[in-house]
């Protein structure tokens, strides 16, 4: 028996999540690209959820999830740690467009 059955029962759950930044800002390159890639993993592993596909756009990101039986189907299925996981993607973005934005010889002025 595989890990996605029981006696009487067969299941496949997968999902498929794309996180926009808003207005689509280009936002998502560099070091920011493999930032995503560490919070997605880390937070996949925790959830004990397989990614199956996942790719870090310049604004935007896909991700295909499967998650396994015991986990409650539907909008809870990757717990509230989701909308922390974006907004911790669209904070490391933003300060590193801030960062790069300052321009020394204005500093004074």
């Amino acid at each position: 028996m595989d890990s996605s059955s029981l006696s009487h029962t067969r299941w496949k759950c997968q999902y498929h999540i794309v996180f926009i930044p808003k207005y689509r800002r280009k936002a998502l390159y560099g070091s920011v690209k493999e930032d995503i890639r560490e919070i997605l993993k880390t937070l996949c592993d925790y959830k004990k959820v397989e990614i199956i596909a996942g790719a870090v756009c310049v604004d935007h990101v896909h991700l295909s999830l499967s998650i396994v039986q015991h986990l409650p189907q539907g909008g809870n299925a990757c717990g509230g740690a989701w909308s922390d996981t974006q907004a911790t993607i669209l904070n490391v973005a933003k300060n590193r467009r801030l960062r790069r934005s300052r321009n020394p010889r204005r500093a004074g002025r």
